[in-house]
């Protein structure tokens, strides 16, 4: 028997869909980091490791990547890039990258 909060959850996901729902996950943990460093903290942080623009993007991926440079304070401009398609494992091969 399906509880009614999972019930919620999927009528959330039709209306909005999957990219949407990770972009309000995003935002709200934006918005507690800005609530336990401060705001003022939380720019001045962004600036220091080069994730301003990354943190006001459009995109999902600049913006977690952004928030994972807040949260880890990563300098390193190649820390977030994204592996090509074609770098990625294939499903068949996903045993030979776990740890």
């Amino acid at each position: 028997m399906p509880s009614a909060k999972g019930g919620y959850v999927t009528r959330l996901r039709r209306k909005f869909g999957v990219e949407d729902e990770l972009g309000r996950y995003v935002s709200a943990l934006y918005d507690m980091l800005a609530g336990v460093v401060g705001p003022e903290k939380l720019v001045l942080r962004a600036g220091k490791v080069n994730a301003l623009k990354m943190m006001r993007s459009a995109s999902l991926p600049d913006r977690l990547c952004a928030l994972q440079r807040l949260v880890f304070e990563d300098r390193r401009a190649n820390a977030c890039i994204r592996a090509p398609s074609s770098a990625r494992p294939s499903p068949t091969s996903r045993k030979r990258w776990r740890t």
